[in-house]
C-alpha cells in the first residue's frame, strides 16, 4: 500500500474567469486583472499574494487553472510524519 505525502484542496467558481495565460500573475503583489482595474474601488491585489506567501512558508503550494467558466485554485499540502506539538494552558 502506497501512502501519499500530499493533500490537495481545490476550490472552483463559475465566475467570469481570467484572461488566458495570466494564471501565475494572480499571485504577484498588486496584480489586478484588466476587468478589475477599471474599478478603482475593487481590491488592491494583495489577497492571493499573501495566501501564496503564507502557504510557501508552511511548505505548501498554490496554483490557479482557468477552467473556461471560472477559476480553480488548488492548494497542495505536504504531509509530515511529525506529530504536532500542542500547547495548552
Amino acid at each position: 500500500m502506497i501512502k501519499s505525502n500530499k493533500i490537495c484542496c481545490s476550490v472552483s467558481d463559475n465566475g467570469i474567469g481570467i484572461e488566458p495565460g495570466t494564471e501565475e500573475m494572480l499571485f504577484e503583489m498588486f496584480y489586478r486583472g484588466d476587468k478589475v482595474r477599471r474599478n478603482v474601488n475593487e481590491g488592491n491585489g494583495l489577497g492571493l499574494f499573501l495566501c501564496k506567501q503564507i502557504l510557501l512558508s508552511n511548505d505548501a503550494e498554490i496554483s490557479a487553472e482557468n477552467n473556461g467558466n471560472g477559476l480553480t485554485l488548488k492548494i497542495l499540502f505536504h504531509r509530515s510524519n511529525e506529530i504536532p506539538v500542542r500547547w495548552y494552558k
